[in-house]
């Protein structure tokens, strides 16, 4: 299942994005008001000038703006879910995950699963990993986790929750136990 944002129909929608640089003491536009909508089955290309802002929009919806560029301004949405609403431990975590840096092992970061979109996902290891703010703590939110961890888990996924604060204060704790479950799924 393709999510799908049902205030506008797209997969993927990019509104009024701003991405800067800073140049001299200010900020310098790299990117300024992009505005982009796809739907469900919709192939995309960007074309353009060297130096029109291609690189810099497909890095800001992946959440790689090389530092010390950042979004300033605007939207990215892949689905009902918010790509720059991403969080210090969500980046954190990642800059630790990609590149293989685990036993080898490719993770994904805001990877598509049936009806969800998880945090990150490790297809080798059938393991997914969620990183928690404080609404997950409420009642009503931890109905839906459930819900969806137990979706996750009829599929033969491994589901590893840690919370924000876990992930930024113990981030070498947290990666020993991803990589005791991910030798542990992969029988070494």
């Amino acid at each position: 299942m393709t999510p799908v944002n049902t205030a506008s129909g797209s997969v993927l929608s990019i509104e009024n994005l701003q991405v800067a640089f800073p140049v001299g003491g200010r900020d310098v536009l790299a990117a300024n008001a992009v505005n982009l909508a796809v739907g469900a089955g919709e192939i995309v290309g960007l074309i353009g000038e060297s130096g029109s802002g291609k690189s810099v929009t497909c890095r800001a919806v992946l959440g790689l703006v090389p530092s010390p560029g950042r979004v300033i301004g605007g939207r990215v949405r892949f689905g009902e879910r918010d790509l720059l609403g991403v969080t210090d431990a969500e980046l954190r975590l990642w800059g630790r995950l990609r590149a293989r840096q685990i036993n080898s092992v490719q993770f994904y970061r805001q990877k598509p699963l049936g009806p969800y979109i998880v945090d990150f996902y490790a297809a080798k290891a059938r393991l997914v990993i969620e990183i928690d703010g404080a609404q997950h703590f409420e009642p009503a939110h931890q109905a839906r986790d459930s819900v969806r961890d137990e979706w996750l888990a009829q599929q033969g996924l491994k589901v590893l929750r840690f919370d924000n604060l876990q992930v930024l204060q113990e981030t070498e704790a947290v990666l020993e136990q991803i990589l005791d479950v991910v030798k542990d799924r992969m029988g070494g």
